[in-house]
């Protein structure tokens, strides 16, 4: 029986949909850095790598996952404007599913670094960061694999 060895490379995640409320509540959404889970290595067993939701990300890993030295890991930093002194709730999608240019998908659990924040005197917060959980299975392929997801701001 071969050995199997599977590298999944440039796994990079991140865009985020602005959501716009009544015209006093208006919310801008920008992308400052892509999620990034650089180049991994994986093994014909069930695994995972986990980025945190902080700058430089804490990296994990589980099972047959391992993280290749030298790789490009990002945690998703976003900023956000609107009203001022107000406070938001930031929502994500739980999960979102990653597709490689072959039509081959892993799924991708997400994380919020702070998801209760206050806009303010300036109405920008710009440390806001995602990270997430990739969960491999022994049977991925190997590939680029890209996605989207949406984070929805919610005014209390």
């Amino acid at each position: 029986m071969k050995k199997r060895i599977l590298w999944l490379i440039g796994i990079t995640l991140c865009v985020v949909v602005p959501i716009s409320f009544a015209a006093s509540k208006e919310v801008e959404i920008q992308v400052l850095k892509a999620l990034d889970f650089g180049t991994i290595k994986a093994a014909p067993v069930d695994g995972s790598i986990s980025l945190s939701p902080s700058q430089p990300p804490l990296v994990t890993t589980t099972g047959g996952v391992f993280a290749v030295s030298g790789g490009a890991r990002k945690s998703c930093r976003v900023k956000i404007k609107g009203q001022k002194d107000t406070l938001v709730y930031l929502d994500l999608q739980p999960r979102t599913q990653l597709v490689s240019a072959q039509g081959k998908t892993l799924e991708l659990d997400l994380t919020i670094n702070e998801p209760v924040r206050n806009l303010g005197r300036s109405g920008v917060i710009t440390d806001v960061f995602i990270g997430g959980t990739l969960n491999v299975d022994a049977n991925a392929q190997a590939g680029d694999y890209s996605g989207d997801f949406v984070i929805t701001v919610d005014y209390q």
